[in-house]
């Protein structure tokens, strides 16, 4: 059963320079990058006919993968709002961030399918698969069934 949120009352004291991160790390690329063709798309979406893939304004920028950030990013990865806020979602004391992803979008005017988790970790997975496309529910439970997934706070 998916846990409740956890409410971070005041997420970075310079919020000015969270959005000076944002604009010198540009460029972001469409996560529709992750799909190999329009008929990938419509198989992972659900979509019963191939339509052409609709590229949304829908962007994602990789900070820090695998605990490695630049010097810029670092401090998020032991930004203690974020570790208090994992440690109380999951009951937990030790708590090891090794990714931050930036996703830059606005209200869609249309359904954004039936949900997924950005960044799934399983334990003896290669972080790099499985890609983003294939995270949605159904995946992550066939997943599950053979590799240990790690809790994640997204």
């Amino acid at each position: 059963m998916p846990r409740s949120p956890v409410a971070i009352d005041r997420v970075v004291e310079d919020p000015a320079g969270i959005r000076r991160l944002v604009e010198a790390r540009a460029p972001y690329w469409p996560v529709q990058r992750y799909f190999a063709s329009d008929a990938e798309y419509a198989a992972l979406s659900g979509e019963s006919a191939v339509a052409p893939m609709i590229v949304a304004p829908v962007f994602r920028g990789n900070w820090a993968v695998e605990g490695c950030a630049d010097p810029d990013v670092a401090p998020l990865l032991a930004h203690p709002p974020f570790l208090d806020a994992a440690r109380r979602l999951f009951d937990g004391e030790l708590v090891r961030p090794t990714t931050v992803y930036v996703n830059l979008t606005w209200q869609l005017p249309f359904p954004q399918g039936a949900g997924h988790t950005d960044i799934p970790a399983f334990r003896g997975l290669d972080p790099s698969w499985p890609p983003d496309p294939v995270c949605d529910p159904a995946t992550i439970r066939l997943l599950t069934e053979t590799y240990v997934r790690y809790p994640t706070a997204t």
